[in-house]
């Protein structure tokens, strides 16, 4: 069954500095699941029973526990990860869907950011991710989840790194192309909207989900009608520093030969 002790601190997050009045190394944390027979072995127990006693357990589990603890450690988001994976409830997906609802959740306490990085770190860690599973089923184990919570707290902890150092480039590749920008407007005579038109493009294409935009979206951002920003990207296009990449709805993009003018590789 869950089991919190105090007694016996065994997780610890080297990264993690305590919050005012917590100490979280003066807790300890032993989480057994409902049997000591993974899933797949001979077991007096039907799948259903055993489903049905780790999720009563894990409810109980988290009414024991106190509530600044949870949150500090995000340990019911990362013991109900497991919690679902080890249902297993669809055909297919569970994994994305774990990790999504996992992303979900931890995109509260932590940043939207932190929590999307996180699936990549566990894709490049996937066999540390898979193992950690396999040793909380194994017999020998019953059940113990503290090495699948450090695991998962290190994998937080790296993108959250990877993260702060990915988005500190690209504030400097930014404030290259943003100096590079105002060299570009002088040197070719560039109106101001059309200054901003490329602004979005480049901001766009270092830290947007696609490199490319719309005319309404150039519109909105420069504060214009949709008919008026087709002036502003039409010289941009001309002096091959923004391309096309759609023609039924137009997109636009910083070209190749923008990317250079403006000093970075985005």
């Amino acid at each position: 069954m869950y089991e919190y002790k105090t007694t016996h601190p065994k997780v610890g997050w080297k990264g993690l500095a305590p919050q005012a009045g917590f100490e979280p190394a003066t807790y300890g944390l032993t989480v057994r699941c409902a049997t000591t027979a993974p899933l797949g072995n001979k077991c007096s127990l039907t799948r259903e029973i055993i489903i049905h006693n780790v999720t009563h357990n894990a409810r109980t589990f988290f009414d024991k526990v106190p509530i600044e603890v949870l949150r500090y450690w995000n340990l019911d988001a990362i013991i109900g990860h497991y919690v679902f994976e080890f249902i297993h409830p669809f055909y297919d997906g569970n994994g994305r869907t774990g990790c999504y609802l996992l992303a979900l959740y931890l995109s509260r306490p932590l940043s939207v950011l932190t929590a999307l990085s996180l699936s990549r770190v566990i894709a490049e860690r996937r066999g540390a991710y898979y193992k950690s599973f396999e040793e909380v089923e194994h017999k020998l184990n019953h059940g113990e989840l503290t090495g699948f919570v450090i695991i998962m707290l290190e994998n937080v902890w790296q993108a959250q790194s990877k993260l702060a150092v990915e988005l500190e480039t690209r504030r400097d590749e930014l404030h290259k192309a943003e100096s590079k920008l105002q060299d570009l407007k002088s040197h070719l005579g560039l109106s101001e909207k059309q200054g901003e038109v490329l602004h979005l493009l480049i901001q766009l294409s270092l830290f947007g989900a696609f490199p490319d935009t719309t005319l309404s979206e150039i519109a909105e951002f420069s504060k214009v009608k949709s008919q008026q920003s087709r002036k502003y990207t039409k010289p941009l296009l001309k002096a091959e520093l923004v391309e096309m990449t759609r023609s039924r709805e137009a997109h636009f993009q910083l070209s190749d030969s923008g990317r250079r003018f403006l000093g970075f590789n985005g």
